[in-house]
Formats: structure tokens, sequence, C-alpha cells
């Protein structure tokens, strides 16, 4: 009997809890053992690119719903996107495995064959390769229980043993009560520029930021969208902007876009349709963005443009992240930087990001 999709997550879930289990009470098999597949397994696993390793595991855990289905010919048959985002990522989220949101949507979507011609090209591409390699060789000894149990748990072994290693990269920070504000602020944003990870470690700095400096000011509510993954567009996510601001009489107050990237008038259209499906009143949005470089391809006057009766404000996020930061008070300043160094050590956060963070704040940089 066909398998509901509550029904199928919750099995992958709990197959894989199990697996887990297993490994980490020792049973999977001896280090010696297996010299080929480990080989593999080391072009595959520790690396920074977690998106092969993520459809080499949705790929497992799919033959385990789908056995009558060969999982490297028929990859988008087991719903890898569905398995991946809302029963395997919860999982490696609980154990600390360094994963990104969804691989299956980020390296093979809409993919059904995961061979040499899907790899070409791809970054890493022996990294891809050894994806191939590996879901094939789970496929081809899948009707041997002893030795399909066996690639599962070496796999497994591999990735809790780089989980470990990418845990040790937790920075413990340097004091900075003696270090003038202005050094520490500028620090902050050449990380936060340096190492964007797509914008949400532009996006989080800054909403960090901007709750600082209003939780103790009574006319304004909590900011939102600080902690709203930065991978959903407003329209698809339901929100306004990316950051935005709400007065204590609950009228809307500042709407803010944060990039690291070119704002072209796609963007800005974007933004006025979630505005226009929101039924909003017309506001002004500002882009904290890196100026003049990501807006040179619009008519900026003084900063501002009106599009489609809608005025966009442009403000550099250097000047930005370092102004906010000096207004703030010590407590506040120690406050964010304990919360940054929070949100760059999950287990999600690229190891690069990790290591530059290290160097910037870390005690032994």
């Amino acid at each position: 009997m066909a398998l509901s999709p509550a029904e199928r997550n919750k099995f992958v879930a709990n197959s894989l809890e199990e697996y887990i289990a297993r490994v980490k009470q020792g049973e999977g098999p001896a280090l010696d053992r297996y010299p080929s597949e480990r080989k593999v397994l080391e072009r595959l696993i520790p690396i920074s690119t977690d998106g092969f390793r993520g459809i080499t595991l949705t790929a497992i855990m799919g033959k385990h719903v789908r056995e009558d289905v060969n999982t490297a010919t028929e990859f988008d048959s087991i719903n890898p996107r569905g398995i991946f985002e809302k029963a395997i990522k919860y999982v490696l989220d609980r154990h600390r495995i360094p994963t990104g949101k969804s691989p299956p949507l980020n390296v093979a979507k809409n993919i059904q064959v995961l061979d040499e011609k899907w790899a070409e090209g791809r970054k890493p591409e022996d990294a891809a390769l050894a994806a191939v390699d590996y879901i094939r060789r789970v496929n081809r000894h899948w009707g041997d229980p002893v030795l399909r149990d066996d690639l599962i748990m070496m796999f497994l072994q591999r990735l809790l043993a780089y989980a470990a290693e990418v845990a040790l990269l937790d920075v413990e920070m340097a004091p900075i009560d003696h270090q003038p504000s202005l050094v520490v602020a500028k620090r902050l944003s050449s990380f936060a520029i340096a190492f964007p990870e797509g914008g949400s470690i532009p996006q989080f700095l800054v909403g960090l930021l901007l709750t600082e400096l209003r939780v103790s000011d009574s006319d304004y509510l909590m900011v939102e969208g600080v902690e709203a993954s930065v991978f959903g567009t407003n329209t698809t996510s339901n929100k306004p902007a990316d950051l935005w601001e709400t007065l204590s009489t609950s009228l809307p107050a500042n709407f803010y876009e944060v990039t690291c990237k070119p704002v072209d008038e796609d963007r800005l259209l974007a933004a006025v349709d979630s505005f226009s499906k929101l039924k909003l009143p017309t506001a002004a949005i500002t882009f904290v963005c890196r100026m003049p470089a990501d807006a040179a391809s619009l008519d900026l006057t003084d900063g501002l443009i009106v599009y489609k009766g809608v005025p966009f404000q442009f403000i550099d996020i250097i000047s930005f992240i370092e102004t906010i930061f000096l207004l703030l008070t010590p407590a506040k300043r120690s406050a964010v930087l304990v919360r940054m160094a929070q949100f760059v050590g999950e287990p999600s956060r690229a190891v690069k990001t990790k290591k530059g963070w290290a160097k910037a704040f870390g005690v032994n940089p």
C-alpha cells in the first residue's frame, strides 16, 4: 500500500535515526574494511559543498521507500525534495550534521538520471562523480542486506566524523572590551561582505543590529524577518521585505531589503508585487547593499528612485552596519557578537565562513 507523504516522511526519518543510532553504537563496519568504497566517500563527504552528499543520502533513503526503483536512474520518482526537506534535514539538524536547506533542489532539480553527464561541469565535479558512483553501488547491492547496510553505515560513519571535524571549528571569541568600537565594527562589516552565504549572513547581521538598536525603544515593536530564510522570496514567503519594523501603534514603519548582489528593475518589481499582494500602503523601501556598485544599473538621484509609484532608497551596507554598531551600548555590542557567533556556528554554515569568523574574532586567529 502506498504511503501518504506524512507517513513516508516519518518512515524516512525513523529509518535514518535508526541507522545513525547503530553507527554511534559502533555497529558500522571496521574502518579498515571496504577501502575502495571509503576512497569514494573521501571524495564526497569532507568537502565544503554539501549538495552531493545530500543527494546521495536522499537516494539511499528514497530507495528504502521505493525499493522497486533504481534511484540512480529514476531519482526524481522518489520525490527527493520532499523526503529531504521534510524528513532527512530534520534528522541531520538534530545531530548537528552540516547540511544545506535542499540539496535535491540545489544540484538535482527535476533530474531523473544521476550519471557522468549530469556530473559534468558541476563544482566540484569529482564530488558529483563520487555521488554517482556511491549511489550506483548502493542500488547494485540492495538485494544483499548485509552489504547494503554496510554501505549505508559507512556513509553515515564518515558523515558523522565530518560533523565532528566541523564542530572543532567553533570559535572561542577574543574579548572586545578594550578595542575601539569602530575597529570591531569594521571587522564585522568586512566579514559579512566577504562571507555572505547567499545573503544569509548580511541579512541576519543587519536584522540583529536593528533588533538591538530598537529593543529598549518603546516606540517600536520587535523587528521582523531576522530569523526568516534568505532563500524564500518575499512573495512566496508572504512577507513585505527582508526585514521590517512596526511602530508600537501597530503602524508599519521601515522596510529593508538586504543584499550583496546587484539590484535591477526585476528586484524592484518583486518588492512592489509583494506589497501589492499583501495590500500594504505605499511606503519607502530601503535597500541596504554595496553602494554604488549594486545599484549601478538604476538611475538614482541622491540614492533614490521611484519605481511604479514606490520610493526606493539605497544606503551602503558597510556604513549601515558600522554606524548602527557604534550607536549600541557596550552590552548590546557584545550581544550582537555572541549571537553572530552562534549563527556562524550552526552546522549548516560553510567551513570557509566558520574559518573567516575565527580569523576575524577568534582568540587564536
